[in-house]
């Protein structure tokens, strides 16, 4: 881990310590937003934050990612992709714009890669692109009747942002931290970002990493499902291959829930009864405290979502909830 990464690490630890009460015991919270008492907030360490600016950053964006960057309206957070030149995602970025700025929120493993590969493409633009170290990432979680964001924009620079209608996320300086987590306190609990990337996977969001990078085209992880990918737009890095995808319908994966009572891990092959690879694990968490039970995310060949049998490499059986 870098020395910035490492300091990012250290200042979330010594806050969270100088914030909690220590009369309450460490409980286990709810798998399950609505056993929730309440709205849980997450600080979500391992994002990173990449900042890009300067008078040509809306053309260069819009000619690299997936997603319509042109007309995306000021503090929308907007989920996009980063493919390379076969139409594969290097990356899944949250992108939403801050006045003449863009902010991308990505995976750690993944920050340093994007930055350099999306640095070759500026060339000539007048194009800015940094990692932005002073900002902290927190995700809001909540059923939706809960979701009720607390007066907190009289904080400097703090930018809250609406990623569905079960989970918020909230962008702020290090440097006023402290007390938008003291104001979040009275009305949230605080849970692990595993309960956030659970929410999320529950949710359908697959967050390319380190482990998945490249494997997955947009469709074979319903990105282009809520502005995704834009279909309308100019050229981007595999533009065709996806656009070519799209009109001959060609995927012939497909996204689904899963679960298992043994360890699921990003980049973990599934196999089926034959013992042949027939899927891949995009991302899974533990869902019980002896962290055996997993659920995840995973792309599986169409021809065998409903197959009874398919198991992980140690040969655990592997349960499809759900075709998302």
């Amino acid at each position: 881990m870098s020395q910035k990464l490492n300091q990012k690490h250290s200042e979330w630890s010594d806050l969270i310590t100088r914030t909690s009460d220590p009369s309450i015991e460490l409980r286990i919270l709810p798998t399950d937003l609505s056993a929730a008492g309440r709205p849980i907030m997450a600080p979500l360490v391992n994002f990173s934050v990449i900042n890009v600016n300067g008078d040509d950053v809306t053309a260069f964006l819009d000619s690299q990612l997936t997603s319509d960057i042109k007309n995306l309206p000021d503090k929308k957070l907007l989920r996009s992709g980063y493919c390379n030149p076969k139409g594969r995602l290097i990356a899944t970025p949250y992108v939403f714009r801050d006045r003449a700025d863009f902010n991308l929120l990505l995976p750690d493993n993944l920050a340093d890669e994007f930055l350099v590969r999306l640095s070759r493409y500026v060339l000539r633009a007048k194009v800015k692109i940094n990692r932005n170290d002073g900002d902290a990432v927190i995700g809001l979680m909540a059923k939706p009747e809960m979701m009720a964001i607390p007066e907190i924009d009289d904080i400097a620079g703090v930018q809250t942002m609406s990623l569905n209608s079960t989970q918020t996320i909230v962008v702020c300086p290090f440097t006023s931290l402290e007390l938008l987590w003291l104001r979040l306190s009275a009305t949230h609990s605080t849970g692990e970002e595993n309960l956030w990337r659970l929410e999320s996977i529950r949710n359908g969001i697959v967050n390319i990493n380190n482990e998945t990078k490249e494997q997955f085209l947009p469709q074979m992880i319903s990105l282009d499902k809520n502005d995704g990918v834009s279909f309308t737009k100019g050229c981007y890095p595999g533009q065709e291959i996806v656009a070519r995808t799209k009109y001959l319908g060609s995927v012939k994966r497909k996204l689904c829930h899963v679960k298992s009572d043994a360890l699921l891990d990003s980049g973990m092959a599934l196999l089926n009864s034959s013992g042949a690879t027939c899927g891949l694990v995009c991302d899974a968490v533990p869902v019980r405290p002896d962290k055996r039970g997993h659920e995840g995310l995973a792309v599986i060949q169409s021809d065998h979502v409903k197959e009874k049998h398919l198991t992980s490499p140690d040969l655990s059986y592997v349960e499809v909830l759900k075709v998302m």
